[in-house]
């Protein structure tokens, strides 16, 4: 029996910053083998870095996001909001990582399965 692929929203701030990251692009290549799987990130430039420097990692079937930077702190979760509601509407699950995205992920309110992965801990975090 042949099951129907299924739409895959997967959400985290950037990429290529430490483990979570490295986790995150080993779950998308692995799960687009099988589902059609759509990347969010806030922005393509984060902090400096972008996420060009790791899209040769990802496999080329994965379709890439952005949720946006500009304007106030306000303003920009509004907008991510916004956008990612309207992606996780037509997805059919969607993953987060890391506590800001968890939180976009958790408070987008559709009925789309919902899966959250807090991963690591600031509790140590000297900076």
């Amino acid at each position: 029996m042949h099951k129907m692929k299924k739409n895959i929203l997967m959400l985290i701030p950037q990429l290529g910053f430490g483990g979570a990251e490295k986790s995150f692009i080993r779950l998308a290549n692995f799960l687009c083998n099988y589902h059609n799987i759509t990347i969010a990130l806030f922005d393509n430039n984060y902090k400096g870095y972008s996420e060009t420097n790791v899209s040769d990692q990802l496999d080329n079937r994965i379709e890439i996001k952005y949720l946006g930077s500009k304007g106030n702190m306000f303003t920009r979760w509004v907008k991510r909001w916004n956008l990612f509601r309207k992606l996780k509407k037509s997805s059919d699950v969607s993953i987060s990582f890391l506590s800001g995205t968890n939180l976009l992920n958790a408070l987008s309110g559709t009925n789309t399965l919902t899966i959250i992965s807090e991963r690591g801990s600031r509790k140590n975090d000297i900076n």
